[in-house]
């Protein structure tokens, strides 16, 4: 009874579900995607060798 709803409409590709001012939408749609840009994803830097490039002792 006390609850305030608001009506979302979710768009494709964000699907975000809470209230979004529609205003500049498209101009910000209109920029390129950060996938778009930087194709090719990567989990960062891999050691491979964590033993070797890890010591936790102090006089090391």
């Amino acid at each position: 009874k006390n609850v305030k709803w608001k009506k979302v409409a979710p768009h494709p590709e964000f699907y975000l579900f809470i209230p979004t001012d529609d205003k500049l939408a498209n101009h910000y749609y209109s920029f390129n995607k950060i996938t778009e840009i930087f194709p090719i994803n990567s989990v960062g830097i891999v050691t491979a060798r964590d033993n070797f490039v890890i010591d936790f002792d102090k006089p090391t």
